[in-house]
């Protein structure tokens, strides 16, 4: 049995609610990164982050999250676990994505998220609450 999913994506005809933001590039990260220096640390506990090589991801309610342009807004559908960008849906069913993307990559734990034209999965299983330091950090990686 194969555990590859054929995916087509298309615009979604009413947006997902964001409930998370990505960015797709180290320079994005850094824009975003420095976004996210720029609230105050009541905020930013609103918040939680996954950071990887050249993607940073912020978690939170939609009004929390930092605007910025060149970044993908994710969301779930209802009953699902995997976040994909707001505005694009899958020809595949969701949990049949998501149980194929887990078997390709058995490291990757849920809940995960699809940014597909970065081809980038994310998982969000280990988030983290951003503060001043770690932003700083993370910052001087990218």
């Amino acid at each position: 049995m194969s555990s590859s999913v054929d995916v087509i994506w298309s615009p979604r005809e009413y947006p997902l609610a964001p409930q998370a933001v990505a960015s797709c590039s180290a320079a994005l990260a850094r824009a975003l990164t420095a976004k996210l220096l720029k609230k105050e640390e009541s905020e930013l506990r609103k918040l939680l982050c996954v950071a990887g090589k050249e993607v940073l991801l912020v978690i939170g309610e939609e009004s929390d999250l930092p605007w910025l342009d060149g970044v993908v807004y994710i969301g779930q559908e209802r009953n699902s676990t995997i976040y994909i960008p707001t505005i694009w849906q899958a020809s595949a069913p969701l949990p049949l994505l998501e149980r194929a993307l887990l078997a390709a990559n058995p490291s990757l734990m849920p809940p995960i998220a699809v940014l597909p034209f970065s081809s980038l999965i994310v998982s969000l299983a280990k988030p983290f609450i951003p503060d001043r330091q770690t932003l700083q950090s993370i910052m001087e990686k990218f």
